[in-house]
């Protein structure tokens, strides 16, 4: 843990406490500009990404986005290769500093993703030029030239992750390139051989992917292993009431979840999972309440949208649930549950017509859904007759 990192250690409990009281008002206010701009540096350094960039998104919204939270974002949009947005990112961060090596680098890996590969041979070229103190710039000079003419490259070194904890970068690009099994091993190897007091960031790593993996058991020794030391990591009570919901222990897992909330407010997943634990106890208020902040921080996750749609039509808030199902069918959860759920609601505010265009989308969707039968059976009593199965589902 660097200089700066150990410096805000003795900040974060108040500012942790002061920005959930912002995100739980009515509606959520964005927390203070300053201590997200600490925050998001402090979570990345640490290897917290989520809520890195849950700070650089508040931020946005505020207008204060900084270079180094661009620089963080452009790169995590790389991994994640959406080339487009880094591509977008590091143009914003290169108005603030045109000449920053790793920004530069940043976009010539956006250019040569997006298979613009002589505008790419090009930046990675001045990099070499102008000295620049990495690796990557002449290894990918070659690689561009080559693909522009045609040819396979001799090597192509994937983007760099900068800034992570020690080795928690290699360990998310092994993940990309060898898969999850190997990334395990390598993961566990690693922790073996790192002192105690540096192991959370990989042992965060690999008890994420053990839980991706469905090895929920693994997973929740190895939180408990860690929590001996790290008792107050959200990202770890976070995960370990996803291991609990799935052992079937729901509340203790909203135990989990509600500290996670607590240690860790700028995360979305917590809040989403907590959202969700509610809807299951049936507390459907609590559920909407949550969810609320789960979108404020994250309104990308169709996932949330979706779940928000149902506490909200149980009740009988008809007309917001509509726009939580758009919201999530928009983008890209374009399943069976929210075109019948939306029409369901579109049924209740006696809107016929476009409760049959759901119910018929949904069948289309997914045809072969339990309920099918039923989204047909409605379809019919509302006098839309037999769905037409020539319907293109896409984006008409």
């Amino acid at each position: 843990m660097n200089t700066y990192t150990k410096d805000i250690q003795h900040y974060l409990h108040p500012w942790l406490t002061k920005i959930r009281e912002s995100l739980l008002k009515q509606p959520p206010d964005i927390p203070d500009e300053s201590q997200l701009m600490v925050l998001a540096r402090y979570n990345w350094e640490v290897g917290r990404i989520h809520e890195c960039l849950s700070c650089v998104r508040l931020m946005e919204l505020r207008d204060t986005v900084t270079f180094h939270e661009l620089q963080f974002r452009g790169y995590w949009e790389l991994y994640k290769g959406d080339a487009m947005s880094a591509l977008k990112t590091f143009s914003a961060a290169l108005e603030q500093d045109k000449h920053d090596f790793a920004t530069r680098l940043g976009y010539a890996y956006a250019l040569f993703y997006l298979k613009d590969y002589r505008s790419a041979e090009t930046i990675f070229q001045r990099l070499c030029d102008d000295g620049a103190p990495l690796h990557s710039p002449p290894v990918m000079a070659a690689a561009s030239r080559a693909m522009a003419a045609g040819q396979r490259p001799s090597e192509i070194q994937m983007a760099p992750i900068p800034g992570l904890p020690p080795g928690l970068a290699d360990l998310l690009q092994n993940k990309l390139l060898n898969g999850p099994e190997d990334t395990i091993i390598q993961a566990q190897t690693s922790l073996s051989r790192t002192p105690p007091q540096e192991r959370l960031p990989i042992g965060r790593l690999l008890v994420e992917i053990y839980l991706e993996e469905g090895q929920n058991k693994q997973a929740l020794y190895l939180i408990n292993e860690l929590m001996r030391a790290h008792e107050n990591d959200g990202p770890l009570h976070f995960f370990k009431g996803i291991a609990l919901r799935r052992l079937g222990q729901l509340q203790e897992s909203q135990h989990s979840f509600s500290k996670a909330v607590e240690l860790a407010p700028l995360d979305a997943r917590p809040w989403g999972a907590l959202a969700a634990g509610w809807v299951e106890l049936q507390e459907y208020q609590k559920s909407i309440d949550t969810f609320g902040v789960a979108v404020f921080l994250d309104d990308e996750n169709p996932n949330f949208w979706g779940d928000l749609g149902m506490a909200e039509s149980v009740l009988e808030y008809y007309e917001k649930a509509m726009r939580s199902f758009s919201k999530s069918i928009e983008l890209g959860l374009n399943n069976f549950s929210n075109y019948f759920n939306r029409g369901i609601c579109a049924l209740n505010l006696e809107n016929f017509e476009a409760a049959i265009r759901d119910l018929r989308l949904a069948i289309t969707a997914e045809p072969d859904h339990p309920r099918a039968n039923e989204a047909k059976s409605l379809i019919e009593n509302l006098g839309g007759g037999t769905p037409d199965n020539r319907f293109v589902f896409g984006n008409s």
